[in-house]
């Protein structure tokens, strides 16, 4: 599916102007807008009203050839009617539509999750841009559309271009919405605009259309004229959290609403409710429609990895990998549970892993990283959140190795591992890079005893998969157990409660004693910790020979970048430079495990996937938009999170995201709001299996 198609589809659903770039029939290349109506799928034309942007006039019952359009932009803040029954018909037959977009269902998701991210992007007051003055309150209160003059619409019509045109031209990610003002504070930072409408543009009709719902911004921040970040408010400081449902029905509450504010806010900042236009101005950190073309590119080559089936609920089977992977800890601190985690997460493409607060969720994702490291595999470790990234981090960057010499040094193994993030990350990052350079460039290293260690940890493989079959069998049986039990005590049906007691009840407990006790302690004999020293020494050689890498003749430029001596230079050059998906392959031979938030992970190469698998921490508070980011680079993915904490901190008013959903007919699954990437997968994905990690290590019994 290409961009046109893309956008194609989004004016459809979201009643939206197109700004095209068209071949006529003379072969000239003509620019102007586009209403889309209807499509007429035997001549593969679109069919609607078209915008002269020269003379400001609206062409209708225009036909033109899909294949004849050259490039496309949504204009944003445009209002077209929807054809309801074209809608329908993609939904219901979106084979016809194939020709033009493929994967509907899975596009509709896609576009909502974009939108909504954008939409929740922090606003700020856009104070160069200017239009109209004077607005009557009681119009906007009948929600009843206003006039514009031939002068005001033509205005409004350049500025639109202008704007659309700047982001086709730079790659802009931020969008601008036309508002009229309901409720605002003039702060000592700034305007905070509260409650507003916004503004949609009807073309046909030559006038602002006003939203049906009354938005509302629950942070805004206040930005300088280089449109540089000052500083961010929250409406909290003007309203309590109890007195947030007042909003619901603003009109009605709107004299209680300003009477709390004014008992919140100083003399110097004043209450505004006077109806005016104003512009609101959202940033967005990451372009989100360019980083799921990565996904919609895997439908149309059939390469689709099995992560991405698994969120669009087109996962059939849990199939592991054809070869087992062997499993490699740092010490005994590890559970049954845990390993399980680890073994499901190196053969199978997709295993979630949840961990309530002190189940060792943390001691489970660095020994799935040693895991993966030592057979070889690409790691993408990601977070919403910097902390959960930076403990795993320190703890890898930190690992030691006590050499057997007469003095018993301790060393620090260089283990190849890069944190990255935003611009100070990378500045960190390059730093940490040159110094582990300059530490292991002398180190002598013996391929042989490297390859004898690996040969050896392979040979444990096949007996514990067997011992963690037989505890994950137990486990279910137990839980199984324990719900039949609770039928019982909760049943006066003798009858019914016989036959589970003699059925299925007493062979539950026959093939629980067949299996038998297993401990913890069993496994630990599996894994022969009798070479733990010898293990540290091969991750501390193995790490060497990974950093020695960067002295080879094709990381020339990546070299030079390392010890350039202007920072700033130095970081434009590396972020330029991973953002080449070559270019990364090529890093991840010097570090094969790689830990970025969620947001800063569009950095890495293109939307494609580079990495053998992604690892998400805190899953249950990541954002289902944000975190397929990182989703998109891996082949695998190992989620970790608990999905019985809070959701996501969304900002989103709740009026947007309800309109979106109806828009796209997007299921409760995808709820921006009300999900988490975590809650999302699980409720998509009817084959992977989750692990609960039961050992509590902070908690008291009577705590849990």
């Amino acid at each position: 599916m290409t961009n046109i198609s893309r956008d194609i589809f989004k004016a459809i659903h979201e009643g939206k102007w197109l700004q095209l770039e068209y071949r006529n029939k003379q072969a000239e290349i003509t620019h102007y807008w586009f209403a889309i109506e209807n499509i007429d799928i035997e001549k593969r034309m679109l069919v609607g009203s078209g915008l002269h942007l020269a003379k400001y006039t609206v062409q209708n019952d225009m036909r033109i050839y899909i294949s004849e359009i050259l490039s496309t932009q949504i204009v944003d803040g445009t209002y077209m009617p929807q054809n309801r029954k074209l809608l329908e018909d993609i939904k219901v037959n979106s084979e016809k539509y194939d020709f033009i977009f493929s994967k509907s269902r899975n596009l509709r998701v896609l576009n909502y999750l974009s939108d909504c991210n954008k939409l929740e992007g922090l606003p700020a007051l856009n104070t160069n841009f200017h239009l109209i003055e004077q607005f009557d309150d009681a119009t906007a209160c009948k929600n009843q559309p206003f006039p514009l003059s031939e002068n005001q619409f033509s205005q409004i019509i350049d500025n639109f271009s202008k704007q659309t045109k700047r982001k086709t031209e730079k790659g802009q990610r931020d969008i601008q919405q036309l508002c009229l003002n309901l409720l605002s504070i003039h702060t000592q930072k700034g305007l905070y605009v509260l409650a507003y409408r916004e503004m949609l543009l009807d073309v046909q009709n030559k006038t602002l259309r006003p939203s049906e719902d009354i938005l509302f911004n629950k942070e805004f921040s206040y930005i300088s004229e280089t449109k540089e970040q000052i500083e961010k408010d929250s409406i909290s400081n003007f309203i309590d959290a109890d007195d947030l449902f007042l909003l619901s029905d603003f009109y009605a509450n709107i004299e209680e609403i300003e009477n709390i504010i004014s008992s919140r806010i100083g003399k110097k900042q004043l209450i505004d409710d006077r109806p005016y236009f104003l512009c609101l101005y959202r940033r967005c950190n990451v372009d989100l429609e360019k980083e799921y073309e990565g996904i919609l590119q895997m439908y149309k080559n059939a390469n689709v990895t099995i992560p991405i089936q698994a969120f669009f609920g087109e996962l059939k089977e849990n199939s592991p990998n054809k070869y087992l992977t062997p499993i490699t800890v740092l010490d005994k601190n590890i559970n049954l549970d845990q390993l399980l985690s680890i073994h499901n997460a190196m053969n199978y493409p997709v295993s979630y892993i949840q961990g309530p607060p002190g189940t060792g969720k943390t001691n489970t994702i660095i020994n799935t990283i040693i895991t993966a490291f030592f057979n070889g595999k690409t790691v993408l470790f990601a977070s919403y959140n910097n902390h959960p990234i930076d403990t795993v981090f320190e703890k890898l960057s930190s690992l030691k190795y006590y050499r057997n010499d007469r003095n018993k040094t301790i060393e620090i193994i260089p283990f190849p591992v890069l944190r990255l993030g935003n611009n100070d990350k990378v500045k960190e990052s390059l730093k940490y890079i040159r110094a582990l350079y300059d530490k292991t460039k002398n180190i002598t290293i013996y391929p042989e005893t490297l390859m004898r260690n690996r040969d050896e940890k392979i040979d444990e493989i096949t007996q514990l998969v067997e011992l963690l079959k037989r505890h994950r069998e137990a486990v279910d049986l137990r839980e199984r157990k324990e719900t039949l039990e609770s039928l019982l005590d909760n049943s006066s049906d003798m009858e019914f409660k016989l036959v589970l007691e003699s059925n299925q009840l007493s062979q539950i407990k026959k093939r629980l004693d067949a299996i038998g006790k297993i401990s913890d302690e069993d496994a630990i004999k599996l894994l022969d910790f009798d070479s733990e020293k010898e293990f540290r020494k091969y991750l501390f050689y193995t790490s060497a020979d990974y950093i020695q890498n960067l002295a080879l003749p094709e990381y020339k430029d990546l070299l030079e970048i390392v010890f350039m001596g202007d920072e700033e230079k130095q970081v434009i050059a590396f972020n330029r430079y991973i953002s080449n998906t070559e270019n990364l392959k090529l890093l991840q031979n010097i570090f094969p495990i790689i830990c970025t938030t969620c947001i800063s992970a569009h950095k890495l190469g293109g939307a494609e996937p580079i990495f053998d698998m992604t690892i998400i921490d805190e899953a249950s508070q990541c954002n289902t938009a944000v975190s397929l980011v990182p989703i998109i680079r891996g082949n695998a993915l190992m989620l970790v999170g608990d999905p019985q904490q809070l959701n996501p901190v969304i900002t989103l008013d709740v009026n947007i995201n309800e309109n979106l959903k109806e828009n796209y007919t997007v299921s409760d699954d995808y709820d921006y709001i009300s999900n988490s990437i975590y809650k999302s997968f699980l409720a998509n994905d009817a084959v992977s299996e989750e692990i609960l990690l039961h050992n509590h290590y902070r908690c008291t019994k009577e705590i849990i």
